[in-house]
């Protein structure tokens, strides 16, 4: 039998993650700095849903298969403020689609990335990938 390791949660970060997830629940996003990490998950189906966590505001979502992006939208304004959850070829407020859905195929693998708009001193506003994830569709 394997032993498990357990670790002791900091009364702070308890209640960090207590209030994120409220956050989270009341349609708000979560306090995340330009290069937060997100772990994102997929709602499979014929249209799958997309969700991440944290649920960090970001600027870009694009979906791809192995030669084409496939879909892909992104805020007007190059701020970040797509929201989790998301639908598969749908659009909001406030974000352009700049690649329709295209139909999908069961048959082959396609990524999800979610980008963050950072401003840098040297480039001006650029798109930062914070999550990735590959999937397939139903």
């Amino acid at each position: 039998m394997a032993a498990r390791a357990w670790s002791v949660i900091p009364p702070t970060l308890a209640a960090a993650a207590v209030l994120m997830s409220a956050c989270a629940l009341a349609g708000r996003p979560a306090d995340c700095d330009d290069l937060q990490r997100v772990v994102i998950r997929v709602r499979p189906g014929s249209m799958p849903g997309f969700s991440w966590e944290p649920p960090c505001a970001v600027g870009n979502v694009s979906v791809g298969g192995a030669r084409e992006v496939t879909w892909e939208i992104e805020t007007r304004d190059s701020a970040n403020l797509i929201l989790p959850p998301i639908l598969y070829g749908s659009t909001r407020p406030g974000v352009r689609e700049l690649i329709s859905a295209a139909l999908a195929k069961s048959d082959v693998l396609y990524t999800i990335s979610v980008s963050r708009f950072v401003l840098t001193k040297e480039r001006g506003r650029v798109l930062v990938v914070v999550g990735q994830v590959k999937f397939g569709f139903d």
